[in-house]
């Protein structure tokens, strides 16, 4: 996981959240560095699978 992280993650999210890449413009609500908007799913919509007897 670690090489992933390391070796694709770090720098395809760098292009893809630049200023120019394809995300750089969508929201226009974050400045860099800012965590990503986040909308809660609606209750119910997944089950909480630890909840689920074996």
């Amino acid at each position: 996981m670690s090489v992933w992280w390391r070796d694709h993650a770090d720098h395809h999210m760098g292009v893809l959240m630049s200023p120019a890449g394809p995300f750089g413009k969508s929201s226009g609500t974050t400045d860099p560095g800012e965590p990503l908007p986040y909308m809660a799913p609606p209750p119910g919509l997944f089950v909480d699978v630890r909840t689920i007897a074996n």
